[in-house]
């Protein structure tokens, strides 16, 4: 075999395999998938494109990192450690280091002020427990503020407020966060992956529950129908009345295909009842099911219930010896 023979035939095997493990999306998809892979200290930035079926290296980053977009999706900003960082959305950036958060314990949100041309963020944490205050029953809540060149930060207001407010993701449906210094937080608009990918639950729309769910289970079992492939769907425990716990999907999690009877395992282990509320995130995009589970995330073919094997999937993100698997996350088409 000559060697222009050769690469022809290599050429045409990695085409076929491409083809014959997922085809490309058809239909109209403004969604890419984001992830990072690598050590902890050297990550890389991946972006799957479910259109074109690429998976390209958008930055090497020191850190896995904190996301957000702005509300044209044309420049995204993100936090690693205590930098902060901006760049234009699209493939060949060079980002632009915009702040440095001082050192605190944790940073609950940042975000720009128009009003002061500054950047912001917000910490909140549970004040000790006394003899006349309970555990995680008040909390101290922080406004901080940059400098205009974002490296030196001076703190605004502070005060304390009860710990309900820490845990307003877990509030009833309805309840409004409005910390004490809410007055001082205006920001310009983000866009976050959770904005673009809502997740899957038993609200989804057509999501049902299964009536053969085990009744000695205290999570119901709910099956949620693909937005975009008929007869197929997502099988899963569903955790919706534990306050202050949030509601969630649980494991085990099947990929259904209801037409033909078959189901696949896509996070276990699969037992009738879980024995911890441990939680799964699910999103659908582009006729892709993004996995988050705490033993492994997976991106999953819905037409077909396979893996889509993305090109850091093998080496995930590495602390020393131990593999955490990769952390994945939707994000908008890149810009040309």
């Amino acid at each position: 075999m000559n060697p222009i023979t050769r690469i022809l035939f290599v050429v045409l095997a990695v085409v076929g395999f491409l083809a014959s493990s997922r085809a490309c999306v058809a239909q109209p998809c403004d969604r890419v998938l984001c992830y990072f892979s690598g050590l902890e200290n050297a990550i890389q930035w991946r972006i799957y494109d479910p259109v074109r079926c690429t998976d390209r290296l958008f930055l090497e980053l020191p850190g896995e990192a904190s996301v957000r977009w702005d509300s044209s999706l044309s420049r995204v900003e993100y936090r690693v450690g205590r930098e902060l960082f901006r760049a234009d959305w699209k493939l060949g950036v060079r980002p632009r280091r915009v702040a440095v958060f001082p050192e605190l314990p944790a940073i609950e949100d940042w975000w720009f002020n128009p009003d002061s041309s500054r950047w912001q963020f917000y910490t909140m944490a549970p004040l000790a427990e006394t003899p006349n205050r309970h555990a995680y029953e008040d909390c101290r809540a922080e406004l901080w503020q940059s400098s205009r060149d974002g490296m030196d930060w001076h703190l605004v207001v502070a005060d304390t407020e009860s710990c309900a407010d820490w845990y307003h993701p877990m509030l009833e449906e309805g309840a409004r966060w409005n910390p004490v210094c809410a007055s001082h937080m205006r920001r310009l608009p983000t866009v976050t992956s959770d904005d673009l990918a809502p997740a899957i639950s038993g609200d989804s729309d057509g999501a049902e529950l299964v009536e053969d769910s085990s009744p000695e289970c205290d999570e119901p079992l709910y099956y949620a129908p693909s937005r975009t492939v008929a007869g197929r769907g997502v099988l899963f425990r569903y955790l919706s009345d534990a306050a202050p716990e949030p509601t969630r999907p649980l494991y085990p999690v099947h990929w259904v295909d209801r037409k033909h009877g078959k189901r696949v395992l896509l996070c276990g282990p699969d037992v009738n009842c879980p024995d911890e509320i441990t939680p799964v995130h699910l999103t659908e995009e582009c006729g892709l099911l993004l996995v988050e589970c705490t033993w492994d995330t997976r991106l999953v073919d819905v037409a077909s219930g396979q893996d889509v094997k993305l090109v850091g999937s093998s080496s995930g993100l590495r602390a020393g010896a131990i593999v955490l698997g990769i952390a994945a996350f939707w994000g908008p088409r890149l810009r040309p």
